[in-house]
């Protein structure tokens, strides 16, 4: 996951240096890991349908696995900024346009990653629209060695509930000095389960990406905005494909909801390719921005979900949606969601447990900029990258992008 600067996108292969191969950023899965037994239930594959434009040579369709997330509340996903960046799917060198992302927890997706069909799972659930960190760069990976300040994070809007899933919760500000070198943590992804990821023109061997992995490992190197996962060739990690996806965590054994995830799997530790793990973007450096986000979108009509507008707290009961209860209303910023009782939660900052100069984070913060931004644009600025990488069917235009963009330049690697 780690050989391009992101773990995970369309065009991996336009952010990777030469020797990355021209397939799905989801085939990168979990190194060292096994077929996922249930651990992960709340782990999403993002899939993407895009169309990619390379001056003087026409344009092709992408479809294909792009990145992973998780599902924080019914209607929204975390994943990494880079992946739902356009301007990652053509580095600069392609246009992406006509842009749509999918989720589904279809567990596998070989056939898409390798390029064999272009058919989405019938249950994959369309995304409304999608922001990413306003700060997010993905230049600013140029000379990534080692935990920085990266803005890596960014959320996907459904346009209807996930049913029946209970959501991950989020890390809290208080519970974030659980994250310490040498602790234990799952991981899980749809990325490559080898460190054979191939070449320009050979795709690395079927069966190898596109899965969903999962496995135990190691948190290393622990920074103020990042954390490593895995540490060496031995060590169960992440590689490419695997961009976006969670890091999950138990901090409160014997409570409802003992797990938290706590990172969101961002870019490679160095140029090693895969072999010193990766780097996560750690949640709780971004709780304050996650929480806003999801309000505004409640507050503008973009969530169907907003019975818990903001970060959902850590003790609130359960909020699972039940299965043929959800009854859309574009005329209710809810959009007439029937939840259960869940009484008149608390969510000011001690259980949210996000901390900020400014004090608590207000209930609801519009931000009327965002007001002409409809579904399934992007809400944040055109500023960033996304992650996916394509198929088969769209290799030779992934060669030409890849080519020129290895002649204008190379930078550090994704993830995903």
């Amino acid at each position: 996951m780690f050989r391009c600067p992101a773990l995970g996108l369309v065009l991996a292969l336009t952010a990777c240096e030469a020797a990355s191969p021209p397939v799905a950023a989801s085939e990168a899965p979990i190194i060292n890991g096994g077929i996922c037994q249930g651990e992960a239930s709340t782990a999403m594959a993002l899939l993407v349908d895009t169309t990619l434009t390379v001056p003087f040579l026409g344009s092709l369709p992408v479809r294909s696995v792009a990145c992973t997330g998780t599902l924080i509340a019914p209607d929204v996903v975390l994943t990494a900024a880079h992946c739902v960046d356009e301007t990652v799917l053509g580095q600069g060198i392609a246009e992406a346009t006509g842009t749509r992302f999918f989720v589904t927890f279809e567990e596998d997706l070989v056939a898409l990653s390798a390029g064999e069909t272009m058919d989405f799972p019938p249950a994959a659930i369309e995304a409304a629209a999608w922001v990413k960190h306003e700060q997010f760069d993905i230049n600013s990976w140029n000379e990534v060695n080692g935990p920085g300040r990266y803005y890596d994070i960014g959320l996907l809007f459904l346009e209807r509930p996930v049913e029946g899933l209970e959501p991950e919760r989020v890390i809290t500000s208080t519970e974030a000095s659980s994250i310490t070198t040498g602790s234990t943590v799952t991981i899980a992804g749809w990325g490559a389960s080898t460190e054979d990821v191939g070449s320009i023109l050979m795709p690395p061997p079927r069966g190898t990406v596109g899965l969903k992995n999962c496995g135990a490992a190691l948190i290393g190197e622990v920074a103020e905005w990042e954390f490593q996962v895995g540490t060496d060739q031995a060590s169960t990690r992440k590689c490419r494909g695997d961009s976006g996806g969670p890091t999950y965590l138990n901090v409160a054994p014997g409570t409802a909801f003992p797990r938290r995830v706590v990172g969101v799997t961002s870019h490679a530790y160095d140029e090693s390719l895969c072999d010193e793990g990766g780097l996560d973007t750690r949640v709780d450096a971004y709780l304050d921005w996650l929480d806003t986000r999801m309000r505004d979108a409640c507050a503008d009509g973009t969530r169907v979900w907003c019975t818990l507008p903001g970060l959902i707290p850590v003790d609130s009961g359960p909020v699972a949606v039940l299965p043929g209860s959800f009854t859309p209303d574009a005329g209710v910023p809810d959009r007439g969601f029937a939840a259960p009782d869940l009484g008149t939660p608390d969510l000011g900052e001690s259980d949210l447990g996000i901390e900020t100069d400014a004090g608590t984070i207000p209930p609801v913060v519009a931000d009327a900029g965002r007001a002409d931004s409809g579904p399934g644009r992007d809400l944040a600025p055109a500023d960033g990258c996304a992650c996916a990488s394509p198929g088969q069917s769209s290799q030779a235009v992934g060669v030409l992008v890849l080519g020129l963009a290895v002649l204008r330049r190379r930078r550090r690697r994704p993830q995903g």
